[in-house]
């Protein structure tokens, strides 16, 4: 019995990992000129196994919300967060959403937040 529970809870374990890192990257991708302000701006967040799955899914999140300049800023393996005023933007990363926020920040004080995103 005690093997039958240790498989049972070792397939389960393994069943979670792969689950996992099937969505292992976000992107982020947003509709923000200069020009536009931060409150404005448009933007997707995509998930997928790697960069280019993730950057296809933001960007298909991002027109189907009606944006039509779209471009990926950004993808991230833990969290990821994008900010921006009428004249600069930054993103910033992290292993949590405030970290990555603290990050974007910190390239761009001025800046506001617009989207961040953990997976």
């Amino acid at each position: 019995m005690k093997l039958d529970i240790r498989a049972a809870f070792a397939a389960a374990l393994l069943s979670c990992v792969c689950a996992t890192s099937a969505l292992a990257t976000g992107a982020i991708a947003v509709n923000d000129e200069a020009g536009t302000s931060a409150e404005d701006a448009g933007y997707a967040v995509g998930y997928g196994g790697n960069k280019k799955e993730a950057s296809a899914s933001a960007m298909k999140e991002c027109k189907a919300a009606g944006n039509e300049s779209c471009e990926v800023v950004l993808t991230f393996e833990q969290c990821g967060a994008y900010v921006g005023n009428k004249a600069y933007y930054a993103t910033g990363i992290g292993s949590t959403e405030a970290a990555a926020q603290k990050a974007a920040l910190a390239e761009c004080p001025t800046c506001k937040l617009i989207v961040s995103d953990c997976h």
